[in-house]
């Protein structure tokens, strides 16, 4: 315990940077912790959907914090779907985070910016979800 904060799995030894080697076997273990494919796509779609949000923001409120959040949460997204890609076929992966993502988006969009839908728009995404729990069946 070092100044109130409590290292429970530290990124290397005090004082040294974290190799890349070091950060790919975390991500593995990860991998591992979160194995259900299912899982995996849903984690991927929402840091994607981070940066979509992050990046409408952006427009808005240029600033370096922002595009910070955008690059991390694509790796992370990137990762996510790596490890999903490993398990299963892209088309169906693909299908499941872009489903996952219209339902992430549109309730971070209707929560952080206000947007309201129609219910034209409301049944398109409702048709997304539809298709895509037809594909995983």
């Amino acid at each position: 315990m070092k100044d109130g904060f409590v290292r429970l799995y530290p990124l290397t030894e005090p004082g040294k940077l974290p190799t890349l080697p070091y950060v790919i076997s975390k991500f593995i273990c990860l991998e591992k912790m979160f194995n259900s494919v299912a899982m995996l796509a849903l984690i991927s779609a929402f840091f994607y959907s981070v940066a979509m949000v992050a990046m409408k923001s952006l427009a808005e409120f240029p600033s370096i914090g922002l595009v910070l959040i955008i690059g991390a949460a694509l790796l992370t997204a990137g990762a996510f779907e790596v490890f999903a890609l490993r398990q299963e076929r892209l088309g169906l992966i693909y299908v499941g985070i872009l489903g996952a993502e219209v339902i992430f988006i549109g309730a971070m969009t209707h929560l952080y910016f206000g947007e309201n839908y129609s219910v034209r728009e409301l049944t398109g995404m409702g048709l997304v979800l539809i298709g895509t729990a037809i594909a995983w069946t």
